[in-house]
């Protein structure tokens, strides 16, 4: 499996030196793929490391988001990073938002109750409609409010 991970960063870098086309989004697919074979750690880095040429945006945070939130589900690094995207002021979405209810409420869900609510306020203000936070979170222990 490292092999791979080595292979697909050589790919990217080579593409990168040869100045042959790619962008924003063969990035997000590299980042993305990193993630989900449980090389999150590998795909933060590279994100950090890569951010003159691809600007750190919430697309690429959520992916590494949805990294230590769904596959290795590691909510000491959620909350590292989540810190990392207010330092970096990166402004988080509905889907950030999800990523992180869905990692709260695997090992602790009588807690998820307060974060639900604070995200609520949060898009309540910006005029999103409760249906669409629940329906977003796509979580079974999420219920309609």
């Amino acid at each position: 499996m490292q092999i791979t991970l080595v292979k697909a960063i050589e790919t990217f870098n080579f593409m990168n030196n040869s100045r042959l086309t790619h962008g924003q989004e063969a990035f997000s697919v590299l980042l993305t793929a990193l993630c989900k074979y449980s090389n999150v750690e590998e795909a933060e880095e590279y994100m950090l490391v890569n951010k003159k040429l691809f600007p750190l945006d919430t697309e690429s945070f959520n992916i590494i988001i949805n990294g230590w939130s769904n596959i290795t589900t590691d909510v000491y690094e959620v909350k590292r990073i989540w810190r990392d995207m207010l330092k970096y002021s990166i402004t988080s979405d509905a889907t950030s938002d999800s990523h992180i209810i869905s990692c709260f409420s695997k090992p602790d869900a009588h807690k998820i109750q307060s974060l639900i609510s604070s995200f609520i306020k949060k898009y309540l203000t910006n005029g999103v409609k409760r249906k669409q936070i629940v329906k977003k979170a796509n979580s079974d222990k999420v219920q309609e409010f």
